[in-house]
Protein backbone atom coordinates (compact mmCIF):
# COMPACT_ATOMS: atom_id res chain seq x y z
CA UNK A 1 0.00 0.00 0.00
CA UNK A 2 1.42 3.37 -1.02
CA UNK A 3 0.82 6.38 1.26
CA UNK A 4 -0.21 9.42 -0.72
CA UNK A 5 1.24 12.56 0.86
CA UNK A 6 -0.61 15.64 -0.31
CA UNK A 7 0.98 19.10 -0.17
CA UNK A 8 -1.31 19.99 2.75
CA UNK A 9 -0.33 16.86 4.69
CA UNK A 10 3.33 17.50 3.92
CA UNK A 11 3.07 20.99 5.41
CA UNK A 12 1.27 19.63 8.49
CA UNK A 13 3.95 17.00 9.05
CA UNK A 14 6.68 19.59 8.58
CA UNK A 15 4.98 21.83 11.15
CA UNK A 16 4.82 19.02 13.70
CA UNK A 17 8.49 18.21 13.08
CA UNK A 18 9.57 21.82 13.48
CA UNK A 19 7.57 22.23 16.71
CA UNK A 20 9.00 19.02 18.14
CA UNK A 21 12.54 20.10 17.19
CA UNK A 22 12.07 23.56 18.72
CA UNK A 23 10.71 22.07 21.94
CA UNK A 24 13.58 19.62 22.17
CA UNK A 25 16.15 22.39 21.75
CA UNK A 26 14.38 25.00 23.89
CA UNK A 27 14.04 23.03 27.09
CA UNK A 28 16.82 22.49 29.61
CA UNK A 29 18.07 19.03 30.46
CA UNK A 30 16.81 19.36 34.04
CA UNK A 31 14.97 21.64 36.43
CA UNK A 32 17.57 24.24 37.39
CA UNK A 33 18.15 24.62 41.13
CA UNK A 34 18.68 28.23 42.19
CA UNK A 35 19.47 29.42 45.73
CA UNK A 36 18.56 32.92 46.88
CA UNK A 37 19.18 34.98 49.99
CA UNK A 38 17.92 38.44 50.88
CA UNK A 39 20.01 40.92 48.91
CA UNK A 40 17.73 43.81 48.15
CA UNK A 41 16.81 44.76 45.48
CA UNK A 42 18.36 41.78 43.67
CA UNK A 43 16.67 39.01 45.64
CA UNK A 44 13.99 38.68 48.32
CA UNK A 45 13.32 35.43 50.16
CA UNK A 46 9.74 36.60 50.62
CA UNK A 47 8.20 38.06 47.44
CA UNK A 48 7.12 41.71 47.55
CA UNK A 49 4.62 43.58 45.37
CA UNK A 50 7.19 44.20 42.62
CA UNK A 51 8.31 40.55 42.50
CA UNK A 52 11.12 38.46 43.97
CA UNK A 53 13.98 40.83 43.18
CA UNK A 54 15.69 42.12 40.03
CA UNK A 55 17.97 39.12 39.49
CA UNK A 56 15.36 36.53 40.48
CA UNK A 57 12.70 38.03 38.22
CA UNK A 58 15.15 38.26 35.32
CA UNK A 59 16.18 34.62 35.75
CA UNK A 60 12.55 33.45 35.90
CA UNK A 61 11.73 35.44 32.75
CA UNK A 62 14.81 34.07 30.95
CA UNK A 63 13.98 30.50 31.97
CA UNK A 64 10.38 30.88 30.79
CA UNK A 65 11.60 32.21 27.44
CA UNK A 66 14.04 29.28 27.13
CA UNK A 67 11.42 26.71 28.11
CA UNK A 68 13.31 25.79 31.29
CA UNK A 69 12.05 25.28 34.84
CA UNK A 70 13.58 26.85 37.95
CA UNK A 71 13.44 25.43 41.48
CA UNK A 72 13.93 28.34 43.90
CA UNK A 73 15.72 27.34 47.13
CA UNK A 74 15.49 29.73 50.08
CA UNK A 75 16.86 27.64 52.94
CA UNK A 76 20.54 27.32 51.97
CA UNK A 77 23.06 29.46 53.91
CA UNK A 78 24.75 31.96 51.60
CA UNK A 79 28.23 30.84 52.62
CA UNK A 80 27.58 27.36 51.19
CA UNK A 81 26.03 28.25 47.84
CA UNK A 82 29.17 28.81 45.79
CA UNK A 83 30.79 25.54 46.83
CA UNK A 84 27.51 23.75 46.06
CA UNK A 85 27.43 25.45 42.65
CA UNK A 86 30.93 24.20 41.88
CA UNK A 87 29.90 20.63 42.79
CA UNK A 88 26.69 20.83 40.75
CA UNK A 89 24.37 20.71 43.75
CA UNK A 90 23.07 24.12 42.63
CA UNK A 91 22.73 24.59 38.88
CA UNK A 92 22.42 28.31 38.28
CA UNK A 93 23.77 31.57 39.73
CA UNK A 94 22.74 35.16 39.02
CA UNK A 95 24.71 38.34 39.67
CA UNK A 96 27.79 36.44 38.49
CA UNK A 97 30.96 38.21 37.34
CA UNK A 98 33.45 36.51 35.04
CA UNK A 99 36.90 35.35 36.17
CA UNK A 100 39.31 32.89 34.56
CA UNK A 101 39.15 30.74 37.71
CA UNK A 102 35.36 30.50 37.56
CA UNK A 103 35.48 29.45 33.92
CA UNK A 104 36.86 26.12 35.13
CA UNK A 105 33.50 25.18 36.66
CA UNK A 106 30.93 27.61 35.20
CA UNK A 107 29.40 28.51 31.87
CA UNK A 108 28.60 32.20 31.45
CA UNK A 109 25.75 33.74 29.50
CA UNK A 110 26.08 37.07 27.78
CA UNK A 111 25.97 39.93 30.31
CA UNK A 112 22.41 40.85 31.28
CA UNK A 113 23.25 43.92 33.39
CA UNK A 114 26.14 45.87 34.83
CA UNK A 115 27.15 46.03 38.47
CA UNK A 116 28.12 49.62 39.14
CA UNK A 117 29.75 51.02 42.25
CA UNK A 118 28.28 54.49 41.98
CA UNK A 119 28.82 57.77 43.79
CA UNK A 120 25.64 59.66 44.72
CA UNK A 121 24.78 62.92 46.45
CA UNK A 122 21.81 64.76 47.90
CA UNK A 123 23.56 68.13 47.60
CA UNK A 124 21.66 70.38 45.21
CA UNK A 125 24.76 72.39 44.30
CA UNK A 126 26.72 69.30 43.23
CA UNK A 127 26.32 68.64 39.53
CA UNK A 128 26.94 65.17 38.10
CA UNK A 129 29.72 66.35 35.78
CA UNK A 130 31.53 68.16 38.59
CA UNK A 131 32.55 64.84 40.15
CA UNK A 132 34.17 62.69 37.45
CA UNK A 133 37.06 61.24 39.44
CA UNK A 134 38.41 60.83 42.95
CA UNK A 135 40.75 63.70 42.12
CA UNK A 136 37.60 65.85 41.91
CA UNK A 137 36.46 64.47 45.27
CA UNK A 138 39.80 65.40 46.85
CA UNK A 139 40.03 68.80 45.14
CA UNK A 140 36.53 69.76 46.32
CA UNK A 141 37.18 68.33 49.80
CA UNK A 142 34.03 66.24 49.67
CA UNK A 143 33.24 63.99 52.60
CA UNK A 144 32.66 60.42 51.41
CA UNK A 145 30.41 57.88 53.15
CA UNK A 146 31.48 54.38 52.12
CA UNK A 147 30.91 50.74 53.14
CA UNK A 148 32.76 49.41 56.17
CA UNK A 149 34.63 46.77 54.18
CA UNK A 150 35.07 45.35 50.70
CA UNK A 151 36.83 46.24 47.44
CA UNK A 152 35.20 49.04 45.47
CA UNK A 153 37.63 49.58 42.62
CA UNK A 154 41.29 50.51 42.27
CA UNK A 155 40.63 54.27 42.14
CA UNK A 156 38.79 54.25 45.47
CA UNK A 157 41.47 52.01 47.02
CA UNK A 158 44.08 54.59 45.99
CA UNK A 159 42.07 57.55 47.31
CA UNK A 160 40.99 55.87 50.56
CA UNK A 161 44.16 56.53 52.65
CA UNK A 162 44.20 60.19 51.58
CA UNK A 163 40.54 60.60 52.49
CA UNK A 164 41.16 58.99 55.88
CA UNK A 165 44.18 61.20 56.55
CA UNK A 166 42.11 64.28 55.77
CA UNK A 167 39.21 63.00 57.88
CA UNK A 168 36.99 63.05 54.81
CA UNK A 169 35.86 59.42 54.92
CA UNK A 170 33.21 57.75 57.07
CA UNK A 171 32.96 53.96 56.75
CA UNK A 172 29.63 52.57 57.91
CA UNK A 173 27.71 49.28 57.91
CA UNK A 174 24.85 49.12 55.43
CA UNK A 175 23.37 51.46 52.81
CA UNK A 176 20.53 52.59 55.09
CA UNK A 177 22.90 54.11 57.64
CA UNK A 178 25.01 55.66 54.87
CA UNK A 179 22.00 57.35 53.28
CA UNK A 180 20.71 58.62 56.64
CA UNK A 181 24.13 60.22 57.22
CA UNK A 182 23.87 61.94 53.85
CA UNK A 183 20.35 63.14 54.64
CA UNK A 184 21.58 64.50 58.00
CA UNK A 185 24.31 66.48 56.20
CA UNK A 186 27.06 64.32 57.71
CA UNK A 187 28.54 63.55 54.29
CA UNK A 188 28.62 64.97 50.78
CA UNK A 189 28.62 61.82 48.67
CA UNK A 190 27.93 58.15 49.26
CA UNK A 191 29.63 55.23 47.52
CA UNK A 192 28.02 51.80 47.10
CA UNK A 193 26.25 49.52 44.61
CA UNK A 194 24.14 51.84 42.44
CA UNK A 195 20.96 49.73 42.47
CA UNK A 196 21.22 49.10 46.21
CA UNK A 197 21.53 52.82 46.96
CA UNK A 198 18.67 53.82 44.64
CA UNK A 199 16.32 51.16 45.99
CA UNK A 200 17.18 51.85 49.66
CA UNK A 201 16.68 55.59 49.19
CA UNK A 202 13.28 54.90 47.65
CA UNK A 203 12.27 52.63 50.55
CA UNK A 204 13.42 55.19 53.12
CA UNK A 205 11.80 58.10 51.30
CA UNK A 206 15.14 59.91 51.16
CA UNK A 207 16.46 62.04 48.35
CA UNK A 208 16.42 63.16 45.70
CA UNK A 209 19.52 61.08 45.06
CA UNK A 210 21.71 62.27 42.18
CA UNK A 211 24.29 60.02 40.54
CA UNK A 212 27.68 61.61 39.95
CA UNK A 213 29.63 60.96 36.73
CA UNK A 214 32.25 59.14 38.82
CA UNK A 215 31.88 55.36 38.87
CA UNK A 216 34.28 53.60 41.22
CA UNK A 217 33.78 50.30 39.37
CA UNK A 218 31.67 48.80 36.56
CA UNK A 219 31.48 45.06 35.94
CA UNK A 220 29.54 42.93 33.45
CA UNK A 221 27.12 40.58 35.20
CA UNK A 222 26.11 37.17 33.85
CA UNK A 223 23.96 34.16 34.63
CA UNK A 224 26.27 31.28 35.50
CA UNK A 225 25.53 27.60 34.89
CA UNK A 226 27.37 24.85 36.74
CA UNK A 227 29.40 22.66 34.37
CA UNK A 228 29.01 19.79 36.85
CA UNK A 229 25.23 19.55 36.42
CA UNK A 230 24.20 21.35 33.21
CA UNK A 231 24.88 20.86 29.53
CA UNK A 232 26.11 23.05 26.71
CA UNK A 233 22.59 22.91 25.29
CA UNK A 234 21.25 24.30 28.59
CA UNK A 235 23.76 27.12 28.27
CA UNK A 236 22.75 27.81 24.67
CA UNK A 237 19.04 27.93 25.53
CA UNK A 238 19.54 30.31 28.47
CA UNK A 239 22.02 32.47 26.52
CA UNK A 240 19.63 32.88 23.58
CA UNK A 241 16.81 33.80 25.97
CA UNK A 242 18.99 36.49 27.62
CA UNK A 243 19.68 37.92 24.17
CA UNK A 244 15.98 37.98 23.31
CA UNK A 245 14.89 39.65 26.56
CA UNK A 246 17.62 42.29 26.30
CA UNK A 247 16.54 43.03 22.73
CA UNK A 248 12.81 43.36 23.49
CA UNK A 249 13.30 45.48 26.63
CA UNK A 250 11.98 42.93 29.15
CA UNK A 251 15.11 43.04 31.33
CA UNK A 252 15.05 46.83 31.42
CA UNK A 253 11.35 46.79 32.37
CA UNK A 254 12.01 44.37 35.24
CA UNK A 255 14.83 46.58 36.52
CA UNK A 256 12.76 49.79 36.40
CA UNK A 257 9.93 48.06 38.28
CA UNK A 258 12.08 48.34 41.41
CA UNK A 259 12.49 52.09 41.04
CA UNK A 260 16.09 52.06 39.84
CA UNK A 261 17.63 53.29 36.62
CA UNK A 262 19.42 50.73 34.49
CA UNK A 263 23.16 51.35 34.38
Amino acid sequence: MTLCVTPRLRLALLGVLLCATAAAHAQCSRTLRYAIADWQPYAFKTPIAEGRGIDVDILLAVAAKAGCKIEVLTDIPGARTHAMFQRGEIDVFTGYSFTEERREFARFTKPYRYEVVGVFSMKKHLQAESVKSFADVLDQQLHVVAPLSGFYGAAYAEAEPVLLERKKLSKVEGPERALRMLAANRGDVVLNDAYVLQYTAKMLGLGPLQKMALEAARDRIHIGLSKASTTEQDHKAIDQAVDALLANGTIDKITRRYGVKAS
